[in-house]
C-alpha cells in the first residue's frame, strides 16, 4: 500500500513510499491548513426545497416499511435505504455517530482516522451543493429524526440519528473493476476539477461507481462515472490517477470554465 509523503515547502517533490506519513510533514500540514470550528459551518441549501423535501419525506417512508440494510462495505456505518423490501435501493443513509473512528461505528476497522469523526455529512453536502451536476455527484443532504433497530446502537439505547442521506444510483460495480480506457477523459477531468475545488486527497477508485451507459454520448462503449464518498483534504492512498493517465492529459476547455465562473 502506499502512501504519499508530503514536502511542506515543496509539494512537487512530494513521494510515494510504503513508510507510514512521518509526524513532521503531517505536522506542517496541519500548522498551514486552517481549522475551522464546526459550530460556524452553516450550508447555505439553495436548490429547489420542494425536490429536497419530497427526497427526504420519501426516504423517512421508506425507512418505516422497510427497514436499512448495512452496507459491507467502507469503513464507517453505511446503510441502504429499501424501495420495495427486495434489493432495490432508494437512497444511501450514514450517520455521525457511526463514521470512521465515532463511538457508534459498527465495523470498528478505522479507529484513528485522520480526520475527527462528525464531520463527513456536512462535507457530503458541501460537495453536492458545489458540484450542481458539473461532475455528478449524487443528490445529498442533511437528514435528522432517523430511527431503526439495524443501526449501531453499542449501549442498547435507541435514539433518533442524525446524518447524510443521499441518492441511491444504480450502478454495475466500482471503477476498480474496469480499465482506465473505458472512461471519457472529460469526465475524469470533471472529477479531478471537482476535487481540486474541494481540496479532495482521497479520490480512489473504490469512491468512483460505474454505470453501464454514459449520457454525454450516445454511445454504450463509454461508461459513466460518479463520485461519491465525503472530501478528506489529507493525503490517503490511491489518487484520481488511480484510474489510469487520463488526468496528466491536458484539461479541456469545456469543464474548465467552472474555475473562472
Amino acid at each position: 500500500m502506499h502512501e504519499v509523503l508530503i514536502n511542506a515547502k515543496h509539494p512537487r517533490r512530494s513521494v510515494h513510499s510504503t513508510t507510514k506519513l512521518k509526524s513532521l510533514h503531517l505536522k506542517r500540514l496541519s500548522l498551514e491548513m486552517p481549522m475551522v470550528k464546526r459550530k460556524s459551518i452553516k450550508i447555505q441549501d439553495s436548490l429547489n426545497n420542494s425536490r429536497k423535501a419530497k427526497f427526504l419525506t420519501r426516504t423517512k417512508q421508506y425507512i418505516s416499511n422497510h427497514g436499512l440494510e448495512l452496507c459491507s462495505e467502507g469503513v464507517g456505518g453505511t446503510y441502504f435505504v429499501q424501495r420495495d423490501g427486495k434489493s432495490k435501493y432508494f437512497a444511501v443513509f450514514k450517520p455521525v455517530d457511526e463514521e470512521p473512528g465515532a463511538a457508534h461505528n459498527p465495523k470498528n476497522i478505522l479507529q484513528y482516522p485522520l480526520l475527527p469523526p462528525g464531520g463527513g455529512a456536512i462535507r457530503e453536502v458541501a460537495a453536492y451543493l458545489l458540484d450542481r451536476n458539473f461532475a455528478s455527484v449524487p443528490e445529498t443532504y442533511l437528514i435528522d429524526g432517523i430511527l431503526d433497530p439495524r443501526l449501531s446502537y453499542p449501549s442498547g439505547q435507541v435514539f433518533p440519528k442524525t446524518g447524510s442521506i443521499q441518492r441511491y444510483k444504480e450502478n454495475i460495480g466500482d471503477a476498480s473493476m474496469m480499465g482506465y480506457t473505458r472512461f471519457l477523459v472529460e469526465e475524469v477531468h470533471r472529477i479531478g476539477i471537482l476535487d481540486i475545488r474541494l481540496f479532495n486527497l482521497d479520490r480512489s477508485c473504490e469512491n468512483l461507481l460505474v454505470q453501464k451507459k454514459n449520457p454525454m454520448v450516445n454511445s454504450t462503449s463509454f461508461p459513466s462515472i460518479i463520485p461519491i464518498s465525503s472530501p478528506t483534504p489529507y493525503p490517503m492512498p490511491g489518487s484520481i490517477g488511480s484510474i489510469g493517465p487520463k488526468p496528466k492529459y491536458t484539461f479541456l476547455k469545456t469543464p474548465l470554465h467552472i474555475l473562472q465562473d
